[in-house]
């Protein structure tokens, strides 16, 4: 736009449903209660008209925020020919005479014309202020205050990618992030008909720029695709995950100043992986961690603890709905703890999941995971223990110390059958029984060195409680 030179500003009442749109190509969204719009024309020869579409409630983006409307422009094949269109933490639009407009949600219509053809926007962050410590007060349902969270970004990018109505179904869209430096953000493509990507919670760190460029995934066709790209910023809540976070490198830091840990994410797309890092405040000596995850109704997922590597330790190996709990992990001895929540089924990107962890005393008598491997298991000088086969496929493996003793009293959680294997000292089994109700094992007679495994698994189970542990227990020569 030419300097001196400033748009001018028209505000006209709300058209039908107020479904008003751009000039060329692009329609808002219709059915946006108590919105208007306004049209800034730009000076002759300057391009096309912008139109700001503001309203109260979401329209894939920030609720409560202008929607600036505008169109691709081409050539913008390249990041050398982006698009440039600047996001303001002001939810206001601001009108700067020697640039384009700035807003905190933009609404971008394109269309991809042919097989090659891809559209590249450069968002770029206008009047950045810096993160404060506080967080909004409606930035994170159920953010806990003794979650010290990061304090680095204050705001966050939404970035959403939809093909429009009549769009061949066949044709994937592909959506790439980068930041300033061309490192690599997001890079996902949708397989679901009708199904948007959505990247809910993007942070770009100190960039003030993000490179998103629109394409096709593997698609040999050349019809015309036509698209709506929707970028705008929200604000971050203490304990909220961010993007990237799908590797270990790039887990959301979380510091706790309590016993426990309150965070929330997004599952994302179709398997999208959240990594977190906890930080507890001192070392966890005596103590185990319990997890519980609380899912969107209609969602599914994996969750588990791991190693500062990323090599799972402990958690679900099959998809699980609605509230997913671990119990007993013994923590790092540093207590940084690592947790993975994996996205098994379609895309959510509208409603979180919520995740706790809690240090809890460990009970003497029972079991720690991860102990599913003889090289874990525990050495049991104790006549009983108890133990849990949770979640599904889990494989508990104890070592016990106790020669001569006659028997194994095993008592199962009610409507469960257990599996129990005998092991010597080597791994190779001595023994195996399936027990459905309070038994005994004779040990007696068999060529058990002094120090032998006992490994546990279900069988089967039709209880509701997969947390009733079993218990067993030696009995004396």
């Amino acid at each position: 736009m030419r300097q001196g030179t400033p748009p001018r500003l028209e505000t006209r009442p709300p058209s039908r449903a107020c479904a008003v749109g751009l000039m060329v190509l692009l329609a808002a969204p219709a059915g946006l209660a108590g919105c208007r719009s306004r049209k800034v024309l730009l000076p002759a020869g300057e391009g096309v008209a912008v139109e700001v579409v503001e309203h109260d409630a979401g329209t894939g983006g920030d609720p409560g925020a202008d929607v600036v409307a505008i169109a691709e422009s081409e050539p913008n094949n390249f990041p050398s020919q982006a698009q440039l269109l600047h996001l303001a933490e002001a939810p206001a639009l601001e009108l700067d005479v020697e640039g384009p407009p700035a807003a905190r949600q933009w609404r971008v219509s394109g269309t991809l014309a042919g097989a090659t053809d891809v559209d590249t926007f450069r968002f770029r962050l206008s009047q950045r202020r810096e993160a404060s410590d506080a967080a909004a007060p409606d930035a994170a349902e159920g953010a806990d205050a003794g979650v010290e969270g990061p304090t680095e970004p204050a705001f966050v990018v939404r970035i959403a990618l939809e093909a429009l109505p009549g769009a061949s179904a066949a044709t994937p869209l592909r959506l790439d992030v980068s930041n300033a430096s061309g490192a690599t953000l997001v890079r996902i493509t949708n397989t679901v008909e009708g199904e948007a990507l959505v990247v809910p919670n993007l942070d770009i760190g100190a960039s003030s720029d993000l490179l998103v460029r629109v394409g096709r995934g593997q698609s040999p066709s050349e019809e015309p695709v036509p698209f709506v790209l929707t970028v705008s910023l929200r604000s971050l809540g203490a304990g909220e995950e961010r993007e990237p976070n799908g590797t270990p490198e790039r887990a959301t830091v979380v510091a706790v100043a309590t016993a426990t840990a309150e965070m929330a994410g997004h599952l994302g797309w179709r398997q999208d992986t959240d990594w977190f890092q906890v930080r507890f405040p001192s070392a966890l000596a005596g103590m185990v961690i319990d997890l519980d995850l609380q899912l969107p109704g209609d969602a599914a997922a994996q969750v588990g603890f791991a190693d500062a590597a990323g090599t799972m330790l402990y958690g679900y190996q099959r998809p699980a709905s609605g509230r997913l709990q671990l119990a007993g992990f013994q923590p790092p001895g540093d207590g940084v703890v690592m947790v993975k929540v994996q996205n098994t089924a379609g895309a959510i990107t509208d409603r979180r999941y919520r995740l706790t962890l809690a240090a809890v005393p460990a009970a003497p008598e029972l079991e720690q995971e991860p102990n599913d491997q003889l090289s874990t298991a525990p050495t049991r000088t104790a006549d009983a223990l108890s133990g849990r086969i949770h979640p599904a496929g889990d494989v508990d493996v104890f070592r016990f110390c106790r020669p001569a003793s006659k028997s194994l009293m095993v008592v199962p959680p009610a409507n469960s059958t257990l599996e129990i294997d005998v092991l010597d000292a080597t791994g190779r089994l001595v023994t195996s029984e399936t027990i459905s109700a309070d038994r005994q094992v004779t040990l007696e007679g068999l060529e058990l060195p002094e120090c032998f495994f006992v490994q546990v698994r279900e069988k089967s189970a039709k209880r509701s409680n997969f947390l009733e542990p079993y218990s067993l227990r030696l009995t004396p020569p």
